[in-house]
Formats: structure tokens, sequence, C-alpha cells
């Protein structure tokens, strides 16, 4: 039998009348995509609920916006059911510990079922966000939806034009109470969407690499990954080689700023 249990640190919090996996008082209210802002990934004004097509010909990177919903409750006394008390005594929301976001947990699901991708294949990715009573109602952060782990097991998957991969990518935003050091943890949120390998053959055959992203500026990877809702061709291909036709580095595009 599943049982829901508030967090508990000096201060008790069980927000809402639903019994959810999570361990609040935090919750993911809204999901929107990721746009390219001056200094790094921004949220849109699209909500989302799935991504469309994501091309894992190279190394997916791409990121949400999620906005975070309990935290006017949590720093609100009059919201909270019950009151928040500690030896007795009511918190005003100036005495309530802060919360600190360390980290995004990433799992993932396919069907058909990508070799080696796993129920026990996870990914723990740092995302550092600090809540206090002086944080605004609405608060949003970056998560990626694909981590090392994931991308390994893609990697060695075999590109085919055929094959298409029904594939979930599923997130909680943990952290901790300080200075209490409690944990705690978002409801799961579900990421779906449709995992192509599309097979590329660049015509240097020394040099395979793929193009990944639509801009240099690494803050915006996670909003301009080129294989999202399109699938890679030979046109992003490096094509990037030395004299002796051996793989060279070009650090202006992206994707051939490493070698094979």
């Amino acid at each position: 039998m599943r049982t829901c249990l508030p967090l508990i640190v000096t201060v008790m919090v069980f927000l809402g009348s639903g019994c959810t996996p999570g361990n609040g008082p935090l919750f993911v209210n809204n999901v929107r995509s990721s746009v390219s802002g001056t200094s790094g990934c921004l949220p849109s004004k699209e909500s989302v609920a799935s991504l469309g097509l994501v091309d894992v010909a190279a190394p997916p990177e791409i990121e949400v916006s999620a906005f975070l919903g309990g935290v006017k409750e949590y720093f609100d006394p009059a919201a909270q059911v019950p009151l928040v008390v500690t030896g007795g005594q009511v918190l005003s929301s100036s005495s309530r510990e802060r919360l600190i976001v360390q980290k995004v947990f990433l799992r993932y699901s396919s069907k058909p079922a990508i070799p080696g991708l796993t129920a026990t294949i996870t990914d723990v990715i740092p995302r550092t966000l600090v809540l206090s009573v002086n944080s605004p109602g609405e608060i949003s952060l970056q998560v990626p939806l694909f981590g090392a782990n994931a991308r390994a097991k893609l990697e060695a998957l075999s590109p085919s034009n055929a094959d298409s991969f029904q594939f979930t990518s599923t997130f909680e935003i943990q952290g901790v109470t300080e200075p209490g050091g409690s944990e705690f943890r978002t409801p799961p949120v579900s990421m779906p969407m449709t995992l192509v390998k599309t097979e590329v053959t660049c015509s240097t055959p020394n040099d395979q690499r793929l193009k990944r992203f639509s801009t240099a500026a690494p803050l915006l990877n996670g909003c301009s990954f080129l294989g999202l809702n399109r699938r890679f061709g030979p046109g992003d291909c490096c094509l990037t080689v030395d004299a002796s036709g051996n793989p060279a580095l070009d650090l202006s595009q992206p994707g051939c700023d490493v070698l094979p």
C-alpha cells in the first residue's frame, strides 16, 4: 500500500489533498519549451506535454523549462494546512528554512526497448536554485532531458532510417532544506517523444562528425540541438579536415569542436 508523507523538517508542511509520489513542498505546475536568450536558454510562451521527433544521430542535449509551484504556499503561513508548528510555536514566514534545489534526476523508458537502456539506467545532473521567502511567485528551472548514461546507450544504438522508438524521459527536481538538510523532490514529470537515429553518411570518409547545435555558445546547447523536430542529413556534416584528409578542429562549428 502506498502512503503519502509530508516533508518533515523543523517545519511540517503538507500541500494539497492529492496523494503524489513527490516528497513536497514543490511541484512542477507547467512545462514550456526553451528558446535562446542573450546569456542562456529561457522559457518560451508555449506549454508542452511532449516533444516531437528527436534524432539522436548526434548526442542529444535538449532542455525544457519547468515552472515550480508550491513556493508561495510554503512561505505563506496563512496558506499552510496544517499550520506550521515547531515546538508548539507557529513560525512566521521569515523563520522558514530555505529550499535549495540541487539536481535533476532522470529515468528513461522506450517502446520498443533500446538495447542496454534498462530501468536501472538513470542520470543525475546538477542544477542549483535557492528559494527563500523573498523568491518571486513564478520560478522556472532549465531541465535537461538526456544525461550522459542515456547518451552512451543511444550512441551504441545502430542507426536506421526505418526504425523509431516511443521514448519517454522522466524528470524529478530534487534538493534539501537549509539549514535542516531534509531532502525533498517534486513528483515526476514525463516527456514523451518519437526517437529516431538517422543513418547519415558524410562525404569525408575520415570525418563522420555531425554539427550538433545551431549556435557555438555553450550556454545555448540545450535549446539549439539540431536534432529536435528534424532529422540530421549530409548537410549537417562537419567536413572539417586537414591537408592530409584527417578530421580537424573547427571551434566555430559546435559539433566539429571535438575529434572522433
